[in-house]
């Protein structure tokens, strides 16, 4: 493995519960880094110095573990509670969380979800309910039937709930799970019948998880969806599909209904998600293009695509993975992602906007050590899907990412970021 390169990062919106769907609204016209002629934008890089880097992830047991997602609850008399979550390789994979109660600082294992007999978990997903209650999806395989679960997760986790239709397919890949603004539960899936091919599932709990509808989103067919719901009751799923291409589905009645289908946005460097968030009416969409070593951001509002275009914050890299966006208002958008300078050599990096997306600082390193970059999905030194970023309610900023610098891959988490 070569040196470590620099490399920019961002960070991933999730709703207010979520302290990672924040709303801002920007108004500023489209413009890169590379536009603003700050001489002081030149040395950001050089004077940065990253933060300390912490394994949380590490677990007796777990040989290797990727796809960190986090979520912030609301401040309580022991403090703001965190939920960190990842994909573990022990015996077969599963999924396996931990909870902190001061920031990040310290964490406390909840061990791994409770499972079938001889089944496996992947695609961790988390969100915050009506009541403040975390919720983890996870999807199952057991017996050749892959279908998708949730568990209400406090001090321990609690009993787990099938949220597809017991089977009504042999196969529901990816779901993601996140929340509207007035609580209700969304979790969304792919989905394929026997002889028919993916479409994308919605399914709906008003209940805190304890049962859910289901609806098919007209003319879908992505593979790998995620989610962010606006304050105004939107609904908007994006996903890449098995040719890798980016699209998005808009319901402006938070999953009820949902627009006509649109075209590809582009193709994406793998099949992963696109990373998502919400700044007041708008939809900010970013991902890694396939082939063309670039980090594409697109603007939506009520579904309709403002403008686009590609950051150029990390100048050098020649490739990027999985790119999570997070925004805050009044106006700061950060993103984050892996790059690297010369295919070997990789970093996780982040990159911030106070106009609401409008300029971007160039991207600063965000972990402290090189590791392998590697777009290859082969345990153990898989970098996974998906990362994590997440705002504590003092607007303190944590991300969570997949890192291999030691050979196999655990979950490390960095506070104190810019």
């Amino acid at each position: 493995m070569g040196k470590l390169s620099k490399i920019s990062v961002r960070i991933i919106s999730m709703g207010t519960a979520l302290c990672a769907l924040g709303a801002c609204e920007p108004g500023a016209p489209a413009l890169d880094a590379s536009d603003l002629g700050n001489a002081d934008l030149a040395s950001f890089d050089a004077a940065w110095v990253p933060p300390v880097n912490t394994a949380i992830s590490l677990e007796v047991g777990s040989q290797a573990e990727a796809d960190a997602v986090l979520a912030v609850g609301a401040p309580g008399a022991l403090g703001t509670p965190i939920v960190a979550a990842w994909m573990s390789l022990r015996d077969r994979g599963t999924i396996a969380a931990a909870r902190s109660e001061d920031g990040g600082q310290t964490w406390r294992s909840l061990g791994a979800v409770p499972l079938p007999d001889g089944a496996f978990a992947v695609d961790p997903s988390l969100a915050i309910d009506a009541i403040g209650g975390f919720h983890l999806g996870y999807q199952v395989e057991s017996s050749s039937v892959r279908s998708v679960w949730q568990v209400p997760i406090a001090e321990t986790y609690g009993v787990p709930v099938e949220v597809t239709v017991p089977g009504a397919a042999p196969r529901r890949d990816a779901p993601w799970l996140t929340a509207l603004s007035t609580g209700e539960l969304i979790a969304v899936y792919s989905e394929r019948p026997v002889g028919l091919g993916d479409r994308l599932v919605v399914a709906r709990s008003t209940d805190l998880g304890a049962s859910f509808s289901h609806a098919e989103i007209p003319g879908s067919d992505g593979e790998v969806p995620i989610a962010v719901a606006t304050a105004q009751g939107g609904l908007f799923v994006a996903s890449s599909d098995a040719a890798r291409h980016v699209r998005h589905h808009w319901s402006p009645d938070g999953g009820v209904t949902f627009e006509a289908a649109t075209a590809s946005l582009g193709t994406i460097v793998r099949e992963t998600r696109p990373a998502l968030t919400v700044l007041g009416a708008r939809v900010l969409l970013g991902f890694a293009r396939g082939g063309d070593a670039a980090l594409a951001l697109l603007r939506f509002e009520d579904g309709a695509l403002l403008d686009e275009r590609d950051l150029d914050v990390a100048p050098s890299a020649i490739a990027f993975l999985h790119p999570v966006l997070l925004a805050r208002p009044p106006g700061r958008v950060t993103i984050a992602f892996y790059a690297t300078d010369d295919g070997e050599s990789g970093a996780w990096r982040i990159s911030s906007s106070e106009d609401g997306g409008a300029h971007f600082a160039p991207s600063v390193i965000v972990s402290d050590r090189s590791f392998q970059y590697t777009p290859d999905r082969a345990w153990p030194s898989w970098l996974g899907d998906y990362e994590a970023l997440a705002y504590l309610p003092d607007g303190e900023l944590l991300t969570a990412w997949t890192d291999n610098r030691d050979g196999p891959s655990h979950v490390y988490l960095a506070r104190g970021l810019p």
